[in-house]
Protein backbone atom coordinates (compact mmCIF):
# COMPACT_ATOMS: atom_id res chain seq x y z
CA UNK A 1 0.00 0.00 0.00
CA UNK A 2 1.64 3.32 -0.99
CA UNK A 3 0.24 6.55 0.69
CA UNK A 4 0.69 10.25 -0.08
CA UNK A 5 1.25 12.19 3.02
CA UNK A 6 0.39 16.77 1.82
CA UNK A 7 -0.34 19.40 3.94
CA UNK A 8 -4.24 18.63 3.39
CA UNK A 9 -4.01 15.24 4.69
CA UNK A 10 -2.10 16.43 8.09
CA UNK A 11 -4.53 19.40 8.25
CA UNK A 12 -7.33 16.96 7.87
CA UNK A 13 -6.12 14.50 10.37
CA UNK A 14 -4.95 16.64 12.87
CA UNK A 15 -8.81 18.26 13.29
CA UNK A 16 -10.28 14.77 13.52
CA UNK A 17 -7.86 14.07 16.28
CA UNK A 18 -10.96 12.56 18.41
CA UNK A 19 -10.26 9.45 15.81
CA UNK A 20 -6.79 8.96 16.43
CA UNK A 21 -6.02 8.33 19.81
CA UNK A 22 -6.28 4.88 19.91
CA UNK A 23 -3.07 4.74 17.84
CA UNK A 24 -1.70 8.23 19.04
CA UNK A 25 1.08 8.39 21.86
CA UNK A 26 0.23 10.11 24.71
CA UNK A 27 1.12 13.72 24.80
CA UNK A 28 1.91 15.41 28.26
CA UNK A 29 3.00 18.42 27.35
CA UNK A 30 0.89 21.80 26.68
CA UNK A 31 1.18 22.68 22.90
CA UNK A 32 1.91 26.30 23.32
CA UNK A 33 3.00 27.70 19.91
CA UNK A 34 2.01 26.54 16.44
CA UNK A 35 5.50 24.68 16.46
CA UNK A 36 4.50 22.58 19.23
CA UNK A 37 1.12 22.20 16.87
CA UNK A 38 2.88 21.51 13.42
CA UNK A 39 5.28 18.70 15.78
CA UNK A 40 1.84 17.43 17.45
CA UNK A 41 0.40 16.89 13.36
CA UNK A 42 3.71 14.92 12.59
CA UNK A 43 3.26 12.30 15.03
CA UNK A 44 -0.66 11.98 14.18
CA UNK A 45 0.24 11.67 10.67
CA UNK A 46 2.66 8.99 11.56
CA UNK A 47 0.27 7.16 13.66
CA UNK A 48 -2.51 7.43 10.92
CA UNK A 49 0.19 6.41 8.72
CA UNK A 50 0.98 3.59 11.07
CA UNK A 51 -2.64 2.40 11.28
CA UNK A 52 -3.40 2.12 8.03
CA UNK A 53 -0.03 -0.18 6.53
CA UNK A 54 0.40 -3.88 7.30
CA UNK A 55 2.87 -5.12 8.81
CA UNK A 56 6.00 -5.47 6.77
CA UNK A 57 4.31 -2.34 4.69
CA UNK A 58 6.70 0.54 3.55
CA UNK A 59 6.32 3.80 4.42
CA UNK A 60 8.37 6.49 1.53
CA UNK A 61 8.55 10.11 2.44
CA UNK A 62 10.88 13.31 1.24
CA UNK A 63 9.51 16.49 2.83
CA UNK A 64 12.03 19.81 4.37
CA UNK A 65 14.11 19.02 7.14
CA UNK A 66 16.46 20.47 9.19
CA UNK A 67 17.94 23.70 7.73
CA UNK A 68 15.45 23.78 5.21
CA UNK A 69 14.65 27.82 3.94
CA UNK A 70 17.47 28.77 6.88
CA UNK A 71 18.20 31.64 5.05
CA UNK A 72 15.18 32.77 4.24
CA UNK A 73 13.60 32.35 7.43
CA UNK A 74 16.82 33.78 8.82
CA UNK A 75 15.89 36.95 6.53
CA UNK A 76 12.38 36.85 7.17
CA UNK A 77 12.94 37.31 11.06
CA UNK A 78 15.50 39.99 10.64
CA UNK A 79 13.11 41.88 8.08
CA UNK A 80 10.30 41.93 11.17
CA UNK A 81 12.95 42.92 13.55
CA UNK A 82 13.52 45.56 11.77
CA UNK A 83 9.64 46.84 12.23
CA UNK A 84 9.85 45.93 15.85
CA UNK A 85 8.48 42.37 15.69
CA UNK A 86 10.23 39.79 17.18
CA UNK A 87 11.09 36.18 16.52
CA UNK A 88 8.73 34.88 19.57
CA UNK A 89 5.65 37.11 18.64
CA UNK A 90 5.05 35.66 15.13
CA UNK A 91 3.58 32.44 14.51
CA UNK A 92 5.59 29.58 12.50
CA UNK A 93 3.95 26.97 10.79
CA UNK A 94 7.25 25.36 9.96
CA UNK A 95 8.24 21.52 11.16
CA UNK A 96 11.54 20.74 9.49
CA UNK A 97 13.04 17.69 11.80
CA UNK A 98 16.17 16.42 11.74
CA UNK A 99 16.90 12.22 11.04
CA UNK A 100 17.09 12.13 14.77
CA UNK A 101 14.27 13.66 15.23
CA UNK A 102 12.09 11.96 12.83
CA UNK A 103 13.33 8.38 12.79
CA UNK A 104 12.79 8.71 16.80
CA UNK A 105 9.27 9.76 16.37
CA UNK A 106 9.23 6.91 13.86
CA UNK A 107 10.35 4.53 15.74
CA UNK A 108 8.16 5.71 18.80
CA UNK A 109 5.50 4.61 16.81
CA UNK A 110 6.04 1.33 15.53
CA UNK A 111 8.25 1.64 12.75
CA UNK A 112 11.88 0.62 11.80
CA UNK A 113 13.62 3.78 9.63
CA UNK A 114 15.66 1.62 7.16
CA UNK A 115 16.81 4.65 4.84
CA UNK A 116 16.90 8.20 5.66
CA UNK A 117 19.51 11.48 4.77
CA UNK A 118 19.13 14.88 4.56
CA UNK A 119 20.13 16.77 1.64
CA UNK A 120 20.38 20.27 -0.11
CA UNK A 121 18.15 20.58 -3.09
CA UNK A 122 18.61 24.44 -4.09
CA UNK A 123 15.47 24.84 -5.93
CA UNK A 124 15.19 27.96 -8.71
CA UNK A 125 11.87 29.91 -8.29
CA UNK A 126 9.84 30.92 -11.47
CA UNK A 127 8.82 34.13 -12.39
CA UNK A 128 12.24 36.06 -12.05
CA UNK A 129 12.64 39.30 -10.15
CA UNK A 130 9.27 38.12 -8.20
CA UNK A 131 10.03 34.58 -7.43
CA UNK A 132 11.00 35.24 -3.44
CA UNK A 133 8.37 37.58 -3.18
CA UNK A 134 6.00 35.21 -4.51
CA UNK A 135 7.31 32.37 -2.61
CA UNK A 136 6.99 34.90 0.74
CA UNK A 137 3.31 35.22 -0.41
CA UNK A 138 2.65 31.29 -1.04
CA UNK A 139 4.53 30.25 1.76
CA UNK A 140 5.18 32.68 4.51
CA UNK A 141 1.75 34.04 4.47
CA UNK A 142 1.04 33.11 8.46
CA UNK A 143 4.23 35.55 9.76
CA UNK A 144 2.40 38.56 8.42
CA UNK A 145 -0.49 38.08 9.93
CA UNK A 146 -1.99 41.36 11.77
CA UNK A 147 0.17 43.67 9.14
CA UNK A 148 -0.87 46.35 7.06
CA UNK A 149 0.02 45.51 2.77
CA UNK A 150 2.22 48.69 3.59
CA UNK A 151 4.57 46.52 6.18
CA UNK A 152 4.10 43.40 4.23
CA UNK A 153 5.60 45.05 1.54
CA UNK A 154 8.17 47.01 3.41
CA UNK A 155 9.04 43.44 4.81
CA UNK A 156 9.26 41.74 1.66
CA UNK A 157 11.45 44.18 0.22
CA UNK A 158 14.19 44.38 2.97
CA UNK A 159 14.00 40.23 2.67
CA UNK A 160 15.20 40.79 -1.01
CA UNK A 161 17.86 42.96 0.02
CA UNK A 162 19.40 40.65 2.49
CA UNK A 163 18.65 37.55 0.70
CA UNK A 164 20.17 38.52 -3.07
CA UNK A 165 23.78 38.48 -2.87
CA UNK A 166 23.54 35.03 -1.68
CA UNK A 167 20.00 33.55 -3.56
CA UNK A 168 19.18 35.64 -6.64
CA UNK A 169 22.13 34.51 -9.50
CA UNK A 170 21.24 35.94 -13.29
CA UNK A 171 17.68 36.70 -12.57
CA UNK A 172 16.63 34.09 -10.97
CA UNK A 173 15.75 33.27 -7.34
CA UNK A 174 16.98 30.21 -5.53
CA UNK A 175 15.22 28.78 -2.47
CA UNK A 176 17.42 27.46 0.10
CA UNK A 177 15.64 23.55 0.49
CA UNK A 178 16.93 20.89 2.34
CA UNK A 179 14.91 17.79 2.17
CA UNK A 180 14.14 14.23 4.02
CA UNK A 181 14.51 11.10 2.31
CA UNK A 182 13.10 8.33 4.15
CA UNK A 183 11.96 4.80 4.16
CA UNK A 184 10.52 3.24 7.14
CA UNK A 185 8.79 -0.47 7.87
CA UNK A 186 5.98 -1.13 9.96
CA UNK A 187 7.21 -3.76 12.39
Amino acid sequence: MFLVVTKYFLIVVSRHIHHCWGVCLTISTSLSTVGDVSFFRQIIAIASIHQALKPGGRFVAEFGGKGNVLAIATALYSALESIGIHQTQVENPWYYPSIGEYTTLLEQQGFDAIYAILFPRPTPLAEGEAGIANWIKMFAGSFFAGLSPEQQIEIISVIEEYLKPTLYQQGTWTADYRRIRIVAVKL
